[in-house]
């Protein structure tokens, strides 16, 4: 039997040329209200974030954070062009990180 490590996301990471907040918090449950995710990615010239609701269970966490993630690194490097295809690589490194005994917190 593996075992499981936890990484902690770091409050932000530089993606592109934008340093992305990475928040569970009442914030981010609100607007993830109003949207309707589980998670959200999101720049403008004011402000780069990155929301999770902070109510997912594991793996769901990871999938999520994993997801919101690599929109991020769509938009900045890819122009948005894989789109919601990042589903499927997320899905994809989830299962990996699994197999791995990784998984992803905020």
């Amino acid at each position: 039997m593996s075992m499981t490590k936890v990484f902690k996301v770091p409050r932000s990471l530089h993606i592109g040329p934008y340093v992305y907040k990475i928040r569970a918090d009442k914030e981010s449950v609100s607007r993830l209200q109003v949207q309707g995710y589980l998670g959200l990615s999101s720049s403008d010239e004011a402000l780069a974030r990155i929301d999770i609701s902070p109510s997912l269970s594991q793996p769901a966490k990871t999938l999520v954070i994993l997801h919101e993630l690599l929109h991020a690194c769509d938009h900045q490097y890819n122009d948005g062009k894989v789109g919601e295809d990042v589903d499927h690589f997320a899905k994809g490194l989830t299962q990996i990180f699994e197999q791995m005994g990784i998984r992803l917190e905020v």
